[in-house]
């Protein structure tokens, strides 16, 4: 018996040298289980077996990536059964996301753990709560969440100080196609108020969360949002739409990615 049950994220992200894009739709489709997983029915009548390593979930997500990332295409169908991240998602994306001051933080602390806080100009919209270590080439797993700072071009002045213009120089050096390991510093904790500061220093003029809700072929699979979303200006909140990415790559376009920071979770 099928029954309407799938919540089926399609995303698409596409970075290369002149431009990056991103957009998102979102469905309902019917679905039964099967022995390997679950048998999706689209509109058309046209079924998609998708294997899952759980069975019995009440609602399941099914998210349909494709990536372009300077030529190196993926295209991927995966169930994520987790059900608690597939739960604090639809939730955000039916109860938040459109209808609230939303960004990259709101969603990651809200898969984190499950508290909704509403971004603000007084916290520069800035609405993660927990500490994060400064990425050493950590293992990153489902429930974990990076935080990048890009750097301001002041960073590379003669008035900053001599680490942070090093920094710099080495960061804008390793500006390679996106790739996020290459922001592998020393070991650090920072709690939430220090990870502010370090943002509001003036060398840094943005910041971007992710987080990690899947492996696939030893890869962490991510999700984000991309961008700010203010309900009171009436514009579409797709303009802000929802990505996946496979890899440790990023989607944002930003000059310098200069800092990297981890939060484990509990997956």
């Amino acid at each position: 018996m099928f029954i309407k049950n799938i919540y089926y994220l399609a995303t698409t992200a596409v970075r290369n040298k002149s431009h990056c894009v991103g957009s998102f739709e979102l469905g309902l489709l019917y679905s039964r289980e099967t022995r390997k997983g679950i048998l999706l029915k689209d509109s058309l009548g046209d079924g998609l077996e998708i294997r899952t390593k759980k069975s019995g979930i009440s609602k399941y997500v099914v998210l349909h990536s494709y990536q372009d990332f300077f030529g190196e295409v993926l295209s991927r169908v995966i169930a994520l059964d987790r059900q608690r991240i597939s739960d604090r998602l639809v939730s955000y994306i039916e109860s938040y996301y459109g209808e609230r001051k939303t960004n990259c933080s709101t969603l990651v602390e809200y898969l984190r753990n499950g508290k909704f806080a509403e971004c603000c100009p007084k916290s520069s919209y800035f609405s993660f709560s927990g500490g994060m270590n400064r990425y050493t080439g950590q293992s990153v797993v489902p429930g974990d969440s990076l935080c990048i700072l890009y750097y301001r071009k002041k960073a590379k002045s003669r008035k900053a100080p001599l680490h942070i213009r090093s920094s710099y120089k080495k960061a804008a050096k390793k500006t390679i196609k996106g790739d996020l390991c290459r922001l592998k510093g020393h070991s650090g904790t920072y709690s939430p108020k220090q990870l502010l500061e370090l943002y509001r220093s003036g060398y840094f003029h943005d910041y971007h969360f992710m987080f990690c809700i899947g492996t696939e072929n030893g890869r962490p699979v991510f999700i984000q949002q991309q961008g700010y979303h203010d309900p009171s200006l009436l514009i579409d909140p797709k303009t802000s739409p929802i990505i996946v990415s496979h890899g440790m790559m990023e989607i944002n376009d930003e000059a310098v990615p200069g800092l990297l920071f981890i939060k484990k979770g509990r997956g």
